[in-house]
Parts: structure tokens; sequence; C-alpha cells
């Protein structure tokens, strides 16, 4: 019999407030209610006033989130990630809206246009896709860039997009015929971002250097067609005309750029721990600055001898400078490096009101985010923190995790702080400034927290009154092991100072509130060769296991302390080990990548496993069985079976290396903590997992890998050169295995409605034919009565669910998500392409589902275009379809046209009415 297990899975994350491994952004919600920060592969939506993570948007894939971008019109965010996939969530439910799939590599930019129906995005692979949101559809895609795409924006007046990169140029789109109308060269390193003001007349580039570039945007209201933007001619004046530059006090490069929606404040973020600010001018401010400036240079031109009219030539320009239009103010200083800001748009009624004050949100990367409101009113105290958002996080990474007893707390610990966790609502109970804890565990009771440092120091605290209560000196060098004994009377600790000591708890009185508490005391030593990395007692507290830094497992009696067995093999130090429920095996985890199984009976290796690509961090066996979990620096967690040494299954998710691990009493759950900051756990489920099926989904994941490689660098336009690639055109999609499921369950659909119709025409065939036989009814000698034709009507098809063939094509069409039905239509032949065409043609005539009929019709005509040329035998069908489709569509977009004029007028009375309402008011108070 084929032995079966289950399978664990991600029940929840936290303990993040704002990740920061990316070049993602937190963003301000429009209502100043909630900030939306990303969270490693999520986005963590967090009420500002209860400083609680809320929402957490979480996708199926462990991909991290790259960029956030809100929705200016709508409660929708759309979320870029690492594999270069986009999705719109909600906000207010929390739900995937679509997924949109264009991108080779991470998404490094994102932008709505002003009413939100558009989105911009340029990653990684240095290319740009405009994206149609209502549709869910690539409109197109825009190459020129030779490196990673920084920032896109909409230039909405001039219906151009303007983009920056790391190649260092930005560039200006034509979105009417996609292609690039000017390259805004100068700058000396990569173009981190860029700025627009408001009113779409000014341009502001951020580099690797300390300036800021300032560039005068052109608009062409006065152009008839994209053509003419597209002029040459001498008359013709380029969009964008450089100004100058403006100095910053920031040395490092700029990471993000932004202006308040008033337009009269920018604001400048660099690799640092200040946000510069500057104002901006206001036009009778620019014209005043520009005639001092005007006068100041006449003077200095008449004291260098020049005549009064050359002074007054050279001296007079109508253009202002950088320095003319911004003057700095105060710089926003926060205590560690500022990650990424956010303003509070004007529309908010927080600043609607308060026309003097810009609320900012600042995401710090040490895991918090700060509120800050800045008083252009008082020049004294120009910014005032408003909250800090850091309790539910730690500064650092997690070192190590254990449980309570009775499974209910988790404590964590960190470079400077420990954490008490809910383990079922997954909230920060308390918070305890420590040392730098690398290795934790509860007193019986779990009333009181026990601490190893690095520092060397055991430190005891009292989780009633979050004080500590005792604090020891107990190793001359780091703490690295800590474990309980069995009988729970007692642990001992292991430390770099080549000493395992054993501590007994007691009850002291206490000298200020003479009540007794906790302490510990204590007893014995054992000195053994080299550094004591981990320590564990057995569960009949008969021996005590110690690895140590010579990448031996040493195994002493635990009452004499005599020496029992020594365990080899490991080539580099064992880092963890464990000792199974039974006390029959012992399993240890080595920086060689390896894990051993031994036998605690005679010490013999029973296995040894290449388990992680890198060091073995954690080892923890699941309590009463041999199975066992692994979590290495890899970012990995493993599933074992210590019996028959196999791999069971694989658990990824965490982006960085996995230092704390710990199992619940009744193997449960587990937790694991990172060094990405995230807490995360793995809950297990009734699904059953076969080896022999685990091994084939590793094996398609595979699979998924090299082909995403082998697309990432397919045969075509060298990369970064910018030049088209004419294997994958321009079309504003990728293949991926969604794609392919849904062409595969197409092409399955056309072969079922094919098998169908040609099973309903045979038996209308055989039925004509039986009817031209029995053309009168026959009466039989024996009982005259007639009979009937013998032929039988078919039975009804299950697979077609129900529907007539035709119905159950076009369902299973519009079960393929919009961006996903181009590449579906791709992996179809011609053969499969003529059957769908005539397919729908015959459903043309009814008018049902027309405009999913049409684009149908129109990409397979696009793709085949060459083998429809040549062959004639669809040449009647697809004039058919001109014929019926046009006229459906007219007849729809009527109807469309007329619901959109109904909608406005019914708008326009409601204005009326409203008017007319205050007018009659004051008429009556008169």
């Amino acid at each position: 019999m084929v032995k079966s297990y289950l399978r664990y899975s991600l029940k929840n994350i936290f303990g993040l407030i704002n990740s920061t491994g990316t070049s993602s952004r937190v963003v301000f919600e429009k209502s100043g209610t909630f900030a939306i920060s990303p969270a490693l592969e999520s986005v963590a939506v967090q009420n500002l006033k209860q400083s609680l993570v809320t929402r957490l948007l979480r996708p199926d894939k462990s991909s991290a989130v790259s960029q956030i971008v809100e929705n200016p019109t709508k409660d929708q965010i759309a979320v870029g990630y690492n594999d270069g996939s986009i999705r719109l969530w909600s906000i207010l439910d929390g739900k995937c809206l679509v997924t949109l799939n264009g991108h080779h590599k991470a998404v490094c930019s994102l932008k709505f246009n002003s009413d939100g129906t558009l989105l911009v995005s340029g990653s990684r692979d240095t290319n740009i896709i405009v994206w149609d949101v209502v549709g869910e559809v690539g409109l197109y895609r825009l190459r020129g860039h030779q490196n990673e795409v920084t920032d896109v924006a909409f230039l909405e007046k001039s219906g151009r997009i303007v983009s920056s990169s790391k190649d260092g140029f930005v560039k200006l789109w034509e979105m009417e015929t996609q292609h690039c109308v000017q390259t805004l060269t100068g700058h000396r390193s990569e173009v981190w971002c860029f700025v627009i003001n408001s009113d779409e007349t000014r341009l502001i580039t951020g580099s690797a250097d300390n300036q800021l570039r300032i560039w005068r945007l052109v608009n062409p209201s006065n152009r008839k067609n994209a053509h003419d933007a597209m002029d040459t001619s001498s008359d013709y004046q380029e969009p964008a005309v450089y100004l100058g530059s403006l100095q910053r006090s920031g040395r490092k490069r700029v990471c993000q750029l932004s202006m308040n929606s008033r337009g009269n404040l920018l604001f400048c973020l660099g690799v640092d721990k200040m946000i510069e600010v500057f104002r901006v001018r206001s036009d009778e401010e620019i014209r005043k600055k520009m005639k001092r400036g005007r006068k100041r240079k006449r003077e200095k031109l008449k004291l260098q001898g020049k005549s009064l009219d050359d002074a007054k030539t050279a001296a007079d320009s109508d253009e202002p400078t950088p320095t003319d239009i911004f003057s700095e103010i105060l710089p926003l200083r926060a205590h560690h490096r500022i990650s990424s800001f956010s303003i509070l748009p004007n529309s908010s009624p927080v600043t609607s009101f308060t026309p003097q004050i810009e609320r900012i949100l600042v995401a710090l990367s040490n895991n918090s985010i700060l509120l800050y409101d800045l008083d252009l009113s008082d020049e004294e105290n120009l910014f005032k923190r408003r909250k800090k958002i850091e309790l539910a996080g730690h500064r650092y990474g997690v070192r190590s995790v254990c449980l309570s007893k009775d499974d209910t707390l988790i404590m964590t610990t960190s470079n400077d702080q420990v954490k008490i966790w809910n383990s079922r609502s997954q909230q920060c109970i308390q918070t305890l400034e420590s040392g730098y804890g690398l290795c934790c565990a509860f007193a019986p009771g779990s009333r009181h927290a026990i601490i190893g440092t690095k520092e060397g120091n055991v430190e005891v605290y009292d989780l009633g009154a979050a004080s500590l209560v005792q604090k020891v000196k107990a190793h001359d060098g780091a703490v690295w092991s800590l474990d309980c004994r069995a009988n729970e009377r007692g642990f001992a600790t292991g430390g770099s100072d080549h000493t395992v000591k054993f501590w007994d708890y007691e009850l002291v009185k206490n000298d200020s509130t003479s009540a007794k508490q906790l302490a510990i005391v204590h007893t014995r030593t054992l000195k053994v060769t080299d550094d004591v990395l981990s320590v564990k007692h057995s569960h009949n507290g008969k021996y005590i296991a110690i690895s140590l830094l010579d990448s031996t497992v040493k195994v002493f009696y635990e009452d004499s302390l005599k020496f029992f067995l020594s365990l080899y093999g490991h080539r580099l130090p064992v880092l963890c080990l464990d000792i199974s429920s039974d006390d029959t095996l012992l399993i240890s985890g080595s920086a060689d990548k390896n894990i051993k199984i031994f036998g605690l009976d005679f010490g013999d290796c029973h296995k040894s496993m290449f388990a992680h690509d890198n060091s073995v961090m954690q080892v923890k066996f699941v309590p009463n069985t041999h199975y066992f979990f692994s979590a290495g620096k890899d970012k990995i967690l493993k599933y074992w079976d210590a019996d028959k040494f196999e791999q069971i299954f694989v658990l990824n998710g965490h982006h960085a290396e996995i230092w704390g691990l710990c199992v619940s009493s009744i193997g449960d759950f587990i937790v694991s903590g990172s060094n990405d900051k995230s807490i995360r756990i793995w809950e297990r489920t009734n699904e059953q997992v076969f080896l022999e099926e685990e091994r084939e989904i590793e094996m398609e994941q595979l699979f998924e890998k090299d082909d995403q490689l082998n697309n990432e660098s397919r045969p075509g336009a060298i990369e970064g050169s910018g030049l088209s690639n004419r294997l994958d055109g321009d079309k504003p999609s990728k293949s991926t295995k969604e794609t392919l499921t849904a062409g595969d369950r197409l092409m399955e659909a056309i072969d079922l409605v094919e098998f169908d119709i040609q099973r309903w025409s045979d038996y209308d065939k055989a039925l004509k034919a039986s009817q031209e036989r029995h053309s009168g009814w026959l009466v039989h000698p024996m009982d005259e009565t007639p009979s009937e034709p013998s032929t039988k009507e078919p039975p009804v098809n299950p697979l077609l669910e129900g529907k007539t063939p035709h119905e159950y094509l076009i369902r299973q069409l519009k079960r393929i998500r919009a961006g996903d039905l181009e590449e579906a239509l791709l992996l179809l032949t011609f053969n499969y392409a003529t059957k769908l065409i005539k397919f729908l043609s015959s459903t043309m005539e009814k008018g049902t589902s027309i405009e999913l009929t049409m684009k149908c019709v129109l990409i397979l005509v696009k793709i085949h275009q060459n083998q429809i040329i040549s062959d004639k035998s669809l040449l009647e069908t697809l004039q058919f379809v001109r014929k019926h489709g046009k006229s459906h569509l007219k007849r729809y977009r009527d109807l469309i046209g007329c619901n959109v004029a109904a909608l406005k007028h019914l708008q326009q009375l409601e204005k009326t009415s409203s008017s007319s309402y205050f007018f009659d008011e004051r008429r009556n108070e008169n």
C-alpha cells in the first residue's frame, strides 16, 4: 500500500509593517484612513488610527511585490511583482480583480491615468506596456530603452507617456502613433525617477548625482493630428525644453520625487535619512525674482565696463531658471533610513480644509511607518510627528522562535527586542526591550520568558509585569543554544566559551515587594573542547546531546555528565540538532548543507542526505512521529520522513534565510521566523500527499522555470539594444501556464463541439433516409399495429453541461480571462482556427456575445492571415461574418450611445434640480 502524508500550507503571515527589499513604495489611501505598504509577496492595508493591519492582500504565488499604485477614481490598487505580473486588488474586500501578464521580469514602475481607465507599466525587461483596465487587456508595448525602466507617467493634455530608465535617458512617447518623439539626454548616470507638476508644464528628473534637472513641457494644443507632432520642419517645437539644474543637499542618488496635489511643494528622497523639501514659487514671485536678478546682472555688467544697451540685452531673459522657480526649506529628518514616502491627496477631508498642512506618510527601512504633518504656517516647528507604527513587527530579522507549552503564545527574538504573539490572532501582546536574543524558551507555566543573548547573558522576563526579573552573565561569549529539561525543573545553555551550563528554577523573595518570584540558579558546568552551537535533552531525561564547532555531536549522560557517544561525519560545524519523541533517532543539520540521521542506541549513521542549497539552520521533529522539518539559508522549509529517508514536500515563501523554527505540541502547525522580518504559520491540512505525485509536481515546476528562462533568453533582438523582437512582435502579453491550460481546454471544446454536431448531423441523415424508406406506415399481419422508423435520437452529451454545442463553445471562451484570450488563441493550429471561425460564424446570426465573437475572429484572422489568403475555403465564411457582425456591432454601439446620452441627461436634470432647490430656499427667505 502506498504511504500517504498530510500537507502543510501557509495559514498566515505577520510581523511585517513595511518590507524594503524592492523598489516598492508606501501608498497613502485617498481618504487618509489607511496606509498601503508592501509586505514581501503581500500588500498590507493598515488602519492608521488603530495601528493595525486590517487586511493582507496575498496572492497564490510567492513572488515579492515590486510596485504599488492606487487608482485615483476607485477603491483599488495595482500591484506589480518580481515575476512580471500585475494584479488589481480591491481595497474594500481584498479580492484580486484581475491578473495582467506581459512582462518577463520585475515590474519597476506603475502609473494610472487621471480617470483610472489606463495603466502604464515599466519593467526590468526594458519594455513599457499600456493596459486597458476596463477591458483587462494590454493595448500595446513600447520598446526603446536599453536598461530597466525606472519610472513612467501619463501626459494627458498632450496624449503622451514619459519614461525614465537606467540607460540614462528620459523618453517621451506618442500614444496615438506608439513611437518615441523625443529622448532627453544630459544625465551622467541612471535616471531613477521623475515628477510632473499638476498642470503638466514642468518635468523634474532625479539621477545618481546631487542635481535635479528641470525641463519645460510644451503642450501641442495647436497640432491637428499626431503626424504634425512628428513633423521635423523648422517651425516644430520640441515637447520638452531643458531649463537647468537644481542643487540638492544630499549626496546620494535620488530614489523618489513627488509633488503635493496643490503643486506648491516638491519632495525629494535620497538613499539616506532625509526628505528634502522645495517650495515652488508662484508666477508673481517668479517674475519678481527674475526682475531682481536681471537688475543685479545689469549692475554687474556695468561694473565690467559694458554699455547700458549691451548690459540690458545680455541681462534680459524671459526663461526662468530653476533657482527662480524653487526655494529649499527645512528637510524632514528621520532616525533611520527612509525607504519611501507618500503625500495625502488634497481631496482628502484631512487636508481639504487645512491648506497650510500637508500630511506625509514615511516608511522606514527598519519595518516601521511614521506619520508627519507639514505645517507651512509654523516655521519653527515645520514637521510634527503624529504617529509611529512599529508594534506589529521587529526592527531587524527574527533570530529565534518558540511556542508555549499549550501553543497559545509565540515568542520571537531579534536584535534588540523580544515580542510575544497570540498564536490564534497573530497580534502582538507584548514587546520587551532586551539584548541580541539568539535563543529563547518559555519557563514552566508560560508566565516567564528566558532569553540567551549574543553578549553572553541569560535574561528572565516576567510576562505579566513586562519587566526584567533577572539578568545573569552565563557565558564569556554568545549563548548559542538553550534547551529546557523534560522534567521542567531547569534548562541547559551552550556558549562559545566551550562550556555547557545547567540551571535550575527557584522561587526567591523579592526585596521590594516581599513576594516570591522565579529565578534561575547555576548548578553544574560541562566543559568541552570547542564552541557549543546547539544543546538538546532527550525526552526521557537520560541523555544530553551537544553539537560542537569541530563538526561533531557528542552525547553525554545527563545525570553524571559522562561521555556516551560521538557522532561524526559532517564536514562543517553542526548548527542544529533534535531528538525524536521516542529517543531512538537524532538528526543534525550542518553548514555543509547535509542532514544526518543517527541512532541513539549505538550512534550509527542511518542516512546522510543533501538537504538544502545552503547551511541548514534548524531541524525539528514532529512530536510522536519520525517526521521532521528542516530550514536553511536557502529560504526553504522541507518536510522529511526519517524512516524512509525521503523528502515529502517543500514549503516556499520566505524571502531571506530562515533562522527560527518550532513545531506545536501535537504537530498541527509550525512557526518559522526569517531574516526578512516575517513570521509565518504553516497549518496541517487534510490534503493527502503521495511521494510520486509530489516528485511529478516538482518536475513540472522545474520545467516551467526552464521555459521561463528560455523565454527570457529567446533569440531575436539583443537584449538592451532597443530593437523590436520579431519572434513575439509587440503584443503586450506573454505565455503562461494559465494560457497553455486555456488553449488546451479550448481545443478540447472544439473537438467536443465538432463531435456532437457530427453526431446530430449523422442522426439527421439517418432519420431522413429512414423516412424516405418508410414513406407510409407498415402494418404487421399479426397485430395490425403501425411500426415507427428504427432510428433513435442520440442521447444528450453530459459534457456539454446542458447547453447546445455553440452555447457551450461560447461559455468556454468566456471562461478564458480577457488578458489570456490572445495567447490561448495563438496556441490553436490553422485547422482548429478554421473550425473555430466556422463555429463562431454560425452564432453570428443570433447576435449573442457579438463582442467576444468578433474579437476572437479578428485575432484568428490576424494570426493566420497568410494561410487564410492562400486558402479560399474561408472566403464565404468571413464575408458572412463581416456582413452580420457589422450590423450587430452598429446596433450595440447605437444602444450604448443612447444609454450614455440618457445618463448625461439624467445627470443634467439632477444638477438643475439641486441648484433650483437652493434658489427656491433663497427666494423663500426673501
